[in-house]
């Protein structure tokens, strides 16, 4: 058989069990206790906020700085390929004076020795020997083909001892000029005609000079 049990609380089995006051209310521990875990709570929120504000603050301020970078070397870039192209230009412009002045100045050359030679043509032509001499080098080239020789007023008098040949004074023709007549037709050898190939000649030369440089 089981003992029972003998308690001195003498209220019916339905009445409600009541506590005592030290079990109702939470001791001055236990709300030091919570006020401190809240107080870490927030401060650990606190400084989780702060680190993450910091933080983007700082990648914005890295942004704004690599940006600035950027334009500051995208501007020195520009920059600097505008004084490239100007350099380039101006080295350009430079070659192009150089051989434009080594052009003209063979170009001057040119001009230069025809006078010379003009010069010296027209004084042995003021001599005399000159224009017979070309008169009797037509006639050897010529041979028997000669028919007559043609020469202004001015020279006829310097041609007046050219051998086995009629001379012919001709009115339409300038002091220097001279014409063969021949059996195939006429030809002119004068000191115009001399002249106007040895120009020609000059200016063949410089145009395949120039042309050699050039490549």
């Amino acid at each position: 058989m089981k003992r029972l049990v003998v308690s001195s609380d003498c209220r019916p089995w339905y009445a409600p069990i009541t506590r005592g006051a030290d079990d109702a209310t939470p001791s001055a521990s236990q709300e030091q206790s919570v006020m401190e875990d809240a107080r870490a709570k927030g401060y650990q929120d606190g400084l989780a906020r702060a680190h993450e504000e910091a933080a983007s603050l700082a990648q914005r301020e890295l942004e704004k700085v690599t940006a600035s970078l950027q334009a500051k070397a995208n501007a020195a870039h520009e920059a600097t390929e505008r004084v490239r192209v100007q350099l380039q230009n101006l080295i350009a412009g430079l070659e192009q004076a150089i051989d434009e002045q080594a052009r003209r100045s063979h170009e001057v050359a040119v001009e230069v020795a025809f006078l010379a030679v003009t010069q010296v043509i027209g004084a042995a032509y003021a001599d005399g020997p000159l224009l017979m001499e070309l008169c009797q080098r037509a006639l050897r080239d010529a041979g028997h083909q000669a028919v007559a020789l043609h020469v202004s007023e001015h020279d006829l008098s310097l041609c007046s001892n050219v051998p086995t040949l009629p001379i012919h004074c001709d009115l339409a023709l300038r002091p220097g000029q001279c014409t063969l007549e021949t059996r195939a037709g006429r030809t002119e050898f004068g000191l115009d005609v001399r002249l106007s190939a040895l120009q020609a000649a000059l200016l063949h030369g410089l145009s395949t000079y120039s042309s050699v440089t050039r490549s």
